[in-house]
């Protein structure tokens, strides 16, 4: 998972563009010809075929390689745990919280952490999964449709609105 994730902060915003389904940078990472050199260069560009391929291709191909193997990896992880061994040091918690309120609150709530970078450079994709495995809650993994979906809403965020209130209010100052 460590490896994982040095392999995708290396290449966050090429991350980021590629799983918000966006299309207008296309032509420069996918149209053979049209090499950058300023981009992180792979270890393996000896193997590449300019007449076949781009380096991009490679890079899809690892993205979706390494989400099958983080699914992989949190699913044995979670039978571990169903077999009562510890697995903390992992960064897991040892039982899972099951998420009470909407999946719209959830989702608005992981799009505020993931803007204030409350845990760092972490991916939004994996802060999504990793929300979700500790939720025990499935939420749309269409991240730039459910982003669009908040940003319509007549109030851009209820959710956190209603937490500010209830804290106020525990507080004495509401």
């Amino acid at each position: 998972m460590d490896d994982i994730n040095r392999y995708n902060a290396k290449r966050l915003d090429f991350i980021r563009y590629y799983r918000s389904c966006s299309s207008h940078l296309d032509s420069l990472y996918f149209l053979r010809g049209k090499a950058d050199t300023e981009q992180y260069l792979e270890t393996f560009s000896y193997e590449l075929d300019p007449k076949f391929t781009t380096n991009y291709d490679f890079k899809v191909a690892k993205i979706l390689a390494n989400d099958m193997l983080s699914a992989y990896l949190m699913h044995e992880l979670d039978l571990l745990n169903d077999n009562g061994i510890n697995i903390n040091s992992f960064g897991f918690p040892a039982t899972k919280k099951t998420w009470k309120g909407t999946k719209t609150e959830l989702q608005e709530q992981i799009f505020s952490w993931d803007s204030a970078k409350i845990f760092g450079d972490v991916p939004l994709t994996q802060l999504y999964e990793y929300i979700q495995n500790v939720f025990n809650i499935q939420l749309d993994n269409n991240l730039s449709r459910v982003l669009d979906d908040l940003k319509i809403r007549n109030m851009p965020t209820p959710f956190l609105d209603k937490l500010k209130d209830a804290l106020l209010r525990r507080m004495g100052r509401k």
